[in-house]
């Protein structure tokens, strides 16, 4: 199969403590195809010209993954207003296995207690 992005979850809450993913695209995330996990892209997106986002921190969880638990910190894009130039993208290399049958638990937080409609997506490269 080669080498392949998937959209692995959208987090869309404002919450301070971690909680599961369970936007459009919600966790846990199954894995296509048996392989490797080489790397994550989160963007920072915006659902109104009224979202406010500033720090979240992603987190993974993996039963095949040894610590089972990695995380992600980004900064947010601020307060976004009509016109919306900037999308803030980060990427992270990895080099984490992947089977069909472990499921791939995603969770975010909001670092602050100003965050208003998040819209922050989690894409995994893989490499099968």
């Amino acid at each position: 199969m080669g080498e392949y992005w998937d959209v692995l979850g959208e987090y869309d809450a404002e919450t301070q403590a971690f909680s599961a993913f369970a936007g459009t695209v919600a966790s846990p995330y199954s894995p296509l195809v048996q392989g490797t996990l080489v790397g994550i892209r989160i963007i920072v997106n915006a659902q109104a010209a009224t979202s406010l986002t500033r720090g979240v921190i992603i987190r993974l969880t993996c039963t095949e993954w040894t610590p089972n638990t990695i995380q992600f910190a980004v900064a947010g894009n601020g307060l976004k207003t009509a016109p919306d130039p900037i999308v803030p993208t980060y990427d992270f290399a990895l080099n984490l296995p992947v089977k069909t049958d472990k499921r791939i638990t995603l969770e975010g937080r909001c670092i602050e207690g100003t965050h208003q409609t998040n819209s922050i997506l989690v894409l995994g490269k893989f490499v099968a």
